[in-house]
């Protein structure tokens, strides 16, 4: 369930990704979009922890993820 994810980035990350996501539902409310932003949170968290420091992310946020 995303509210699992959401608690976990609201209450065990750093203190800027915990306001940063509790801004988003704040913003975005509690839906279909949030659902996403907190599943993808936890993995960039973890692909960040794991990628060397010389290493690429690459993200493709297509225009659904959008909230215009």
């Amino acid at each position: 369930m995303w509210a699992d994810a959401f608690n976990e980035l609201a209450t065990s990350t750093t203190p800027r990704i915990s306001e940063t996501v509790q801004a988003l539902r704040k913003l975005v409310g509690s839906n279909d979009l949030m659902a996403y932003l907190c599943m993808i949170g936890i993995r960039l968290i973890e692909m960040h922890r794991v990628l060397k420091a010389t290493g690429s992310l690459y993200l493709h946020c297509d225009p659904t993820a959008s909230i215009t």
